[in-house]
């Protein structure tokens, strides 16, 4: 094919894959698609050729030989466009996901150093590199302090101490950070490199730290990581825009998205099919790398043994979600077909409401499950939650978020108070009149039963939890695998649902279990599960009343 604008390096990888040398996962054939569909042919794009020329040298000269996936990738960083008679970077940010032992800090490192150096040419081209932890910030940062501290022919180039290093020339500070940095220390960043991506959870983390988009120039942002346990965090959200980019649906993000990952697990025990998930793994191999693919041929036979856990194996080595389905409650794909939109107006359903909460001290989450005439449940859900809980402990979840969305209510008293989810009950029978009784745990009863029934509801309970598991078990099964039910776009519940972990006690039956017992809560969820514990004797199809039928 014949490109309006191409680069040696970049033409070279796409030819080794349709030489049949190389093997690429979908999204990396998607994204050559891409390119040649929608950037490539583009008559306002062309690549910075000095710019990439003199990165790659310098990241050849001083770090390490560059692989042909890494020669490919670098090429974008300097892509421009002449869009409104001005001259910018097409890509604005890029998404790098491979799995583990893919060089990818590697090559940020190199990249980061020769953007504060005097071959990039900008003044002022502030790098942060930052990570969850200060461990893994330093990660990239003390690579680039070690190659300068071991080349005495840089020394008259870059100044460094362990806080910062600067680009003498340039007058540009490169540093690392936490992403839990609540201020900033003045300094107007023009590259920003998130490592780990996938242990972030919202996107507030980020934004502080790219302020400076659309007011420096040149600014880049790369989210950098492999896939994790983290689930419908920031990593699962760019996850969506890259494939809406690389699909087409999306031509307004200027985000490279590079996606290296197995198309499907039993690809695991193919060796030649590792090299979807981890591009190091293309012939012909480094020394690095064939000594790191035996070391993880060893831990792959280790699942075997139980050694290695298959799980994190294939998550992290394999970049590939595995969802053990003996032990997730609902699958990701049922999770997501429940954020369907459901009624504003259920007042004419059959009603059952239900709650729970560990103590009240925390989190309590309350709900109403409803039943339509096309015999789907409706779950309409609502969370209190203590604010003096959130001061003692980090809750890896967007609470401030969900609470402008209505999901829940932050009580800023030393106890979420019986009132609280009394009168929630109280507003949603006013809304649903069919709404007569609450579910309740057997626990509950002494707090709970006495003032719902002194408005008027009637109370029923679960005796024993656990027991009632096995009981209730297959009927979600079958509601959440068949689709019928919906709770809107409330992302809490599928965080409390995504909190709670299956096993099975010595006759095979499931209970239901907290996956961490303090942060990870499971409220909601186990207050649907009360809901559907009654849902069968409680909850009728709505019947139609025609006027034709009755005589007059």
């Amino acid at each position: 094919m014949t490109f309006k604008t191409m680069y040696p390096t970049v033409k070279h990888y796409m030819d080794l894959f349709d030489d049949g040398k190389i093997i690429l996962n979908k999204e990396r054939i998607q994204l050559f698609e891409y390119l040649e569909r929608d950037v490539l042919n583009r008559d306002d794009v062309y690549f910075d050729v000095e710019q990439i020329e003199n990165c790659i040298d310098y990241i050849e000269r001083w770090y390490f030989p560059l692989a042909d996936f890494q020669k490919f990738l670098i090429p974008f960083s300097f892509l421009r466009i002449n869009e409104d008679g001005t001259d910018a970077l097409f890509y604005d940010s890029h998404f790098w996901t491979m799995a583990r032992g893919s060089g990818k800090n590697g090559l940020f490192s190199g990249l980061s150093n020769y953007f504060i150096g005097p071959l990039h040419g900008i003044r002022n081209y502030n790098v942060d590199i930052v990570a969850n932890s200060e461990d893994q910030a330093m990660v990239s940062f003390d690579e680039i302090y070690d190659m300068l501290d071991s080349n005495e022919d840089l020394k008259s180039y870059f100044y460094k101490n362990k806080q910062y290093i600067k680009g003498i020339d340039s007058n540009s500070i490169l540093k690392f950070r936490t992403s839990s940095t609540n201020t900033k220390d003045g300094l107007r960043v023009a590259c920003v490199g998130f490592d780990e991506i996938h242990e972030y959870v919202k996107n507030d983390q980020l934004e502080i730290f790219e302020s400076a988009r659309g007011k420096v120039k040149d600014f880049r942002a790369y989210y950098i990581g492999t896939n994790g346990f983290q689930r419908d965090g920031v990593y699962d959200q760019t996850i969506d825009i890259a494939k809406n980019i690389l699909n087409g649906e999306d031509p307004y993000t200027r985000m490279f998205p590079w996606i290296c990952k197995l198309d499907d697990l039993s690809e695991m025990d193919n060796f030649d099919l590792w090299q979807k998930a981890n591009p190091m793994y293309h012939a012909p191999m480094t020394e690095y790398a064939k000594e790191h693919m035996r070391q993880q041929k060893r831990r792959y036979y280790g699942i075997q043994s139980g050694k290695t856990d298959k799980i994190k194996f294939t998550i992290k080595n394999m970049n590939t979600l595995l969802e053990d389905t003996n032990r997730t409650v609902v699958p990701k794909k049922e999770l997501i077909a429940a954020t369907r939109p459901i009624p504003q107006d259920t007042s004419e359903l059959s009603a059952l409401g239900a709650c729970d909460f560990a103590q009240a001290r925390d989190f309590t989450a309350c709900g109403v499950l409803f039943l339509d005439e096309n015999e789907e449940y409706i779950w309409k859900h609502h969370s209190f939650v203590n604010q003096n809980f959130l001061n003692q402990f980090t809750i890896k979840a967007p609470i401030k978020e969900w609470q402008e969305e209505g999901l829940l209510t932050i009580i800023d008293e030393p106890l979420i108070s019986v009132d609280h989810i009394v009168d929630w009950f109280v507003e949603m029978r006013e809304e649903n009149p069919m709404l007569q009784t609450i579910v309740l745990d057997k626990h509950k009863l002494n707090t709970l039963k006495v003032p719902l029934e002194d408005v008027g509801f009637e109370v029923v309970w679960v005796n024993n939890p656990r027991v009632a598991s096995g009981q209730v078990s297959d009927k979600i099964d079958r509601v959440f695998g068949g689709q019928h039910i919906r709770w809107g776009n409330d992302y809490m519940m599928r965080w409390y649902t995504n909190n709670v972990f299956v096993k099975y006690d010595a006759s095979g039956n499931k209970l239901y279990e907290k996956k961490e017992e303090l942060r990870r809560k499971t409220d909601g969820f186990m207050a649907l599960f009360y809901a559907f514990y009654f849902a069968d004797t409680n909850l009728e199809v709505p019947s139609e009343f025609i006027l034709a039928d009755i005589d007059f």
